[in-house]
């Protein structure tokens, strides 16, 4: 048997972004290092953005899967039947099989797509591994009791008790996730054994997400008892670099590009250099909010702004195409009773497949859309 990693791996990870809007839009974040590449070639024609399939229900995730030009989801009914989808983006057409009930709603669960091809899914205390091509799903069901977790995660009567997946990211041998309350990342293998990982920093137990940068060094995001911070650490956990963040939420998200650009969903839009530099994601609009991203796999991202309701292409700093999605005038319920307002496109996520074409989730209608931006 293989030793222990206590690496996340060299290979670059593919998360996708998970930016959660609700009826008055909350602000998110977006972190840079400013190295994006320009694609070769592009399209002439104006961006459109349309209606590719209707969701099942509610859903919150979205990964793209470039070996099979899919992308992927899980629909959880709450204890009523639970599925992950595939859908084929040449032919936009479905496939789904069951998952075991899960209770939950799927809000804060991720869908990966594994470097080996296999799908992952995390529940809160449930680790799903499914292999496409023999339909096999196999399961890991964690323990609330964590050996080494902080006395509060076990205390039911604290702020925040439980020891639930608070982050998961892919690794060459399979996926990393962090957990609330404890103070290291777990490795589970392909084969779905759990070991100890990289020790985290004071204020990253339960960090919101990790992610891999291409030098190998491994960034994570503050956890539900911190006001908001990112560090870059050494494989052995380390702290390489760190910074502060602020209005981030307990859903922000990372995605990772190819140049090792870190994007962080539910905070103010910051441009982030692996040196400690920190400025505006785009020089010309310093004030442009993140509601949701994605990183492009041929270089640059997609931005979507909840407050504008603008989904933007950017490419080395630049705003380079922009498509602006209809706003809804009528009464809006936040955290009350309905008022009059505007109600803004629900993207809950985002991702963008190997031509450029980016494809996102809108809560509100049930729908995933895509735009040629």
């Amino acid at each position: 048997m293989a030793p222990a990693r206590t690496l996340l791996g060299r290979a670059i990870l593919t998360i996708a972004a998970a930016g959660v809007a609700i009826a008055v839009v909350l602000g998110t974040a977006t972190l840079r290092n400013l190295r994006f590449s320009s694609p070769a070639g592009g399209s002439s024609s104006a961006p459109t953005a349309e209606v590719a399939v209707h969701l099942p229900g509610e859903v919150y995730q979205l990964a793209f899967d470039r070996s099979r030009d899919a992308m992927w989801f899980a629909y959880m009914a709450g204890g009523e039947g639970d599925w992950l989808y595939k859908l084929d983006l040449s032919t936009l057409s479905l496939q789904h099989w069951a998952l075991p009930t899960y209770e939950g709603n799927g809000f804060l669960s991720q869908v990966l797509v594994g470097q080996d091809g296999s799908i992952w899914v995390d529940e809160d205390y449930r680790i799903i591994r499914f292999t496409p091509e023999t339909a096999k799903v196999a399961t890991l069901d964690l323990d609330l009791k964590v050996p080494g977790a902080l006395p509060s995660a076990l205390d039911p009567n604290s702020v925040n008790p439980g020891t639930w997946v608070s982050a998961m990211a892919t690794t060459p041998d399979g996926v990393v996730i962090g957990r609330q309350g404890v103070p290291f990342l777990t490795n589970i293998s392909n084969e779905l054994v759990a070991s100890k990982g990289v020790p985290l920093p004071l204020g990253f137990t339960g960090c919101r997400d990790v992610a891999e940068l291409p030098d190998g060094s491994i960034a994570i995001l503050s956890g539900l008892s911190d006001p908001g911070r990112v560090a870059v650490l050494t494989g052995g956990g380390a702290v390489k670099s760190e910074w502060p963040i602020t209005d981030i939420s307990g859903n922000s998200r990372f995605a990772v590009d190819a140049a090792g650009g870190i994007v962080v969903s539910q905070a103010p839009a910051l441009a982030l250099e692996s040196n400690g530099a920190v400025g505006p994601l785009v020089a010309a609009d310093p004030k442009l909010i993140a509601s949701a991203v994605a990183a492009d796999p041929r270089g640059g991202l997609s931005l979507f702004d909840g407050i504008a309701s603008v989904m933007y292409r950017i490419d080395n700093g630049q705003i380079v195409s922009t498509v602006s999605l209809p706003t809804i005038e009528g009464y809006v319920q936040h955290l009350g009773p309905p008022v009059q307002g505007v109600a803004y496109p629900d993207v809950r996520a985002m991702a963008v497949d190997s031509t450029g074409m980016t494809w996102f989730i809108v809560g509100r209608d049930g729908t995933l859309m895509r735009t040629n931006l």
